[in-house]
């Protein structure tokens, strides 16, 4: 060898360090691919349930509001009357008392009336009982006479200046019809605190309610309210109820889910920053790579100790010994002409083919040959490649007794060839040779590959059926028998064979079954060849 052989411990180190360099970008593109969009699903299920949470509350918040509403309009004390006016609207004022006690959520509770008379307990300033301080009622009045209920009219309060979310109910006389409105007032500062209190699950998580309109009624920037939420924002995806959608807000990206709220056509909006809902995801990401990145330098280093301590030291150690034996004066070399890789397992087979020889190789791969052809000279004819007397006797054996142990049926068919030894002494040895030769290959390509075909003796054939009952074995002789009818074995002789069948039964011996089988053959003979005779054990002769 003029090639000096490289390392095979280096190579080793390369094509670890490749493997593992490998195998933690597969694992990590694994982890992107299928972890990363799970993770990302998970954290943006978390934002829509506590949305869906927060929608139920305020859906509650302001149910109790319209019940509220409805019970008292249904009051007929609420409608104005003629007689003994003054003691109803204290009365009036009673009730609203009582509505704005026991409802914490009520900023003002009270009624106005087309006459100009507007009741509120506990008014804030002189000014309160005048319809001139309800500017509002008098520009939406028109509008207002079209529904029984209105729910979020964003107004601001007359005397503190503050956005109120209002809550209005038609008052109708049986009589006059329209005569004023309930109502009640709810801050949006209060709204908006609730909001807080339960979007606080992130640093930068809030939440918002935009009208159907997308004008914002409560929203944590009091500057917004009543802006128009498109105007606010630019949108990165649709927006709509029950819909994640993206947004820029302030140069800052957002992931927001929207849901709708029944009773008033409004949208619940809760928001976070994509930084802050994907950072933990990012987090795990990276302890997973790192986790990846050490588990695969330690397996990487084990491997390599095992394969250069187990492996590697034992074939140095087997070169040198190897080399010093071919090395011996006393021995003699011959020519090797392998082409082999360059390293020292290349260099540790260069010397054993030294040391055995080419001629002691070839000398055994000729004995591994007859081996093989007297091993199938011991089971196989020689003439027809099919299973000697021994061999189908041994299978025979076995389909006997598995089917005494599992109580299945098997079934035989043992035929001979009508005046082969006229064959013989009219066309010569050769040709009855040929004829034996084609004629159990024809057999042979007509029964399943479950079956078995031997040479029982002579020009006596044996065909074993494993799993075949009575009523079909019959019908495969009949079959193989005008399939050797129909044949052109091309001698001036018609070729036809007689055959036996028969079944073997469970509780009777194998050689009892020889004995019908060969008495079934003898009277297909006996009662003029060609043709099928069978013997059952329960019927005699058929």
């Amino acid at each position: 060898m003029n090639d000096r052989p490289y390392s095979v411990g280096r190579r080793m180190i390369f094509f670890t360090g490749l493997f593992s360099c490998l195998l933690i970008l597969a694992l990590t593109l694994q982890f992107y691919y299928g972890m990363y969009p799970h993770l990302q699903e998970s954290s943006k299920s978390f934002l829509q349930e506590k949305n869906r949470s927060l929608n139920n509350f305020i859906e509650a918040y302001f149910n109790e509001m319209i019940h509220t509403l409805q019970m008292l309009a249904s009051y007929p004390e609420l409608l104005p009357s003629a007689s003994g006016a003054s003691e109803k609207q204290q009365l009036v004022v009673q009730y609203l008392s009582a509505v704005k006690k026991f409802n914490a959520h009520v900023y003002r509770v009270y009624s106005i009336y087309q006459d100009g008379t507007i009741l509120i307990p506990d008014p804030l300033s002189k000014n309160n009982g005048s319809i001139q301080s309800f500017s509002w009622y008098l520009e939406r009045l028109p509008q207002i006479q079209q529904q029984d209920l209105f729910i979020g009219f964003l107004q601001q309060d007359p005397s503190s200046g503050d956005a109120l979310l209002s809550l209005l109910h038609r008052l109708i006389h049986p009589e006059y019809g329209f005569v004023g409105l309930l109502v009640i007032d709810s801050r949006v500062e209060n709204i908006v605190d609730q909001l807080k209190f339960r979007s606080s699950f992130y640093t930068s998580s809030y939440s918002f309610i935009l009208d159907k309109n997308l004008i914002c009624l409560a929203h944590p920037r009091q500057e917004l309210i009543g802006a128009h939420f498109l105007d606010t924002v630019k949108l990165r995806s649709a927006f709509g109820k029950s819909l994640f959608f993206n947004y820029d807000f302030e140069g800052i990206r957002k992931i927001a889910y929207a849901s709708y709220l029944e009773n008033s056509g409004w949208y619940l909006v809760t928001t976070v920053n994509e930084e802050e809902l994907f950072s933990p995801i990012i987090k795990i990401m990276l302890v997973y790579v790192l986790e990846i990145i050490v588990l695969v330098l330690i397996f990487s280093f084990i491997f390599y100790y095992f394969w250069n301590h187990e492996i590697l030291k034992p074939l140095r150690s087997l070169r040198e010994y190897v080399y010093t034996v071919i090395h011996n004066d006393s021995l003699v070399e011959s020519e090797i002409t392998l082409s082999l890789p360059n390293h020292e397992i290349g260099q540790i087979v260069q010397y054993i083919g030294k040391l055995t020889s080419q001629s002691l190789y070839q000398k055994n791969q000729e004995l591994l040959e007859k081996n093989k052809l007297l091993e199938s000279l011991a089971i196989h004819d020689f003439l027809t490649g099919l299973f000697n007397r021994r061999k189908i006797e041994e299978l025979l054996k076995t389909e006997y007794e598995r089917c005494v142990r599992y109580n299945t049926s098997l079934s035989l068919i043992l035929y001979d060839i009508d005046f082969f030894k006229n064959v013989n002494d009219s066309y010569g040895h050769q040709e009855g040779d040929r004829v034996l030769q084609e004629l159990t290959l024809l057999i042979s390509h007509n029964i399943r590959k479950t079956d078995m075909h031997g040479r029982w003796g002579g020009e006596e054939f044996l065909v074993i059926l494993p799993e075949t009952p009575i009523s079909v074995v019959q019908e495969v002789a009949e079959k193989l028998r005008k399939v050797v009818e129909s044949h052109d074995f091309e001698l001036p002789q018609h070729i036809t064979i007689s055959a036996g069948v028969t079944v073997v039964q469970t509780d009777e011996t194998l050689d009892k079954a020889l004995q019908r089988l060969d008495s079934a053959l003898y009277m297909a003979k006996k009662t003029g060849r060609n043709r099928v005779h069978a013997e059952w054990p329960e019927n005699g002769y058929v």
